[in-house]
């Protein structure tokens, strides 16, 4: 930030020829200066320093409502619309300053629009995360099989550190795979509360996680249930929370939304996947239900009180667009 606000105190120390837009811009951010931060001065400077390079510092007289629109389709060319959003702001702030001092003959940046921004993932990629679940359970082979009445089970005996590590974080991953729960929430998570629920075989677990605003029930599968209870029998310590943090050696510590990142960046670079945040899961569990199950129940199963919020988290992809064009397009032939 120092760099770039030595830039605008060199900006202002200069002199431009009089009536030109630098001059123009010169006086704007001098009469702006008292009242904004270095930072937002900083921003200012950048949009219309550019701006008037675009021009070529011509006289501002000659500046219309077809060469700022000009300067704007440039920038689509090149820029995404979260970043030419702000620039179009300091535009349509510079030329209502313009018009209402009297140096244009109209306001050019009133009827300039902001780019609609692209809505874009909060989630990863659905392969991506059931890669990290299978490469956490391909490093337990050996140590977890199935009966022949095909109930999981544990290899008896002391495991290596490593193979409680990997029990523990599959569980996690998978709570978060199936319930979609915030990370919070999965921190929070009783280990009393989890074997009650989870005691007896069902087809689905009913879980009760608090966090954010209140207690929230969310629903999982035998897959996440099973795996869960082994963790229980397995774990080399006894501990009031479902999910924790060790390590070797140590006391059991409870598991922190901060840590529980790192977990998960960890385990996704030892799959050799790209990294994504615990919350990711979450979106990913909307947009995955909605598809199935449709918005309205998916908002239940993610416990949110509006539907609205749900709304805000979905995501329809090129796939789906893709699909939806081919269903609505022209279904005849012409030749």
């Amino acid at each position: 930030m120092q760099t770039m606000y030595r830039k605008v105190r060199a900006f202002l120390g200069e002199a431009y020829p009089p009536g030109s837009l630098f001059a123009a811009v010169h006086e704007f951010l001098r009469e702006k200066e008292p009242d904004v931060s270095k930072a937002t001065l900083i921003h200012l400077y950048r949009s219309l320093e550019q701006h008037g390079r675009f021009l070529g510092n011509c006289p501002l007289a000659n500046v219309s409502l077809d060469l700022v629109h000009d300067f704007v389709e440039e920038l689509r060319t090149r820029y995404s619309p979260g970043t030419i959003g702000p620039v179009v702001g300091d535009l349509k702030q510079f030329y209502a300053w313009a018009y209402h001092t009297g140096y244009t003959d109209g306001d050019y940046g009133r009827r300039l629009k902001k780019p609609r921004p692209v809505k874009g993932k909060h989630h990863a990629e659905e392969e991506d995360m059931l890669m990290l679940i299978k490469f956490l359970a391909d490093n337990l082979g050996g140590l977890l099989y199935r009966d022949l009445f095909g109930v999981l089970r544990a290899e008896a005996g002391e495991w290596p550190y490593e193979a409680y590590k990997t029990l523990h974080d599959l569980a996690a991953v998978m709570c978060l795979y199936e319930s979609g729960c915030r990370a919070g929430e999965l921190c929070n998570l009783s280990a009393h509360r989890l074997n009650k629920a989870m005691q007896q075989p069902a087809p689905t677990y009913a879980i009760v996680a608090y966090g954010k605003t209140n207690d929230r029930t969310y629903h999982v599968t035998e897959a996440t249930a099973e795996l869960y209870r082994l963790w229980i029998e397995k774990r080399p310590f006894s501990f009031t929370w479902a999910f924790c943090s060790w390590h070797r050696g140590g006391e059991p510590k409870k598991l922190s939304t901060p840590t529980l990142g790192q977990l998960m960046a960890r385990r996704c670079h030892q799959a050799g996947i790209r990294p994504f945040r615990p919350h990711s899961m979450r979106h990913a569990k909307v947009i995955r239900a909605r598809k199935i199950v449709g918005l309205e129940i998916t908002s239940k199963l993610i416990d949110h009180a509006n539907i609205q919020t749900t709304r805000s988290y979905d995501f329809i992809d090129e796939e789906e667009m893709g699909v939806a064009a081919k269903l609505t397009g022209y279904t005849g032939k012409l030749w």
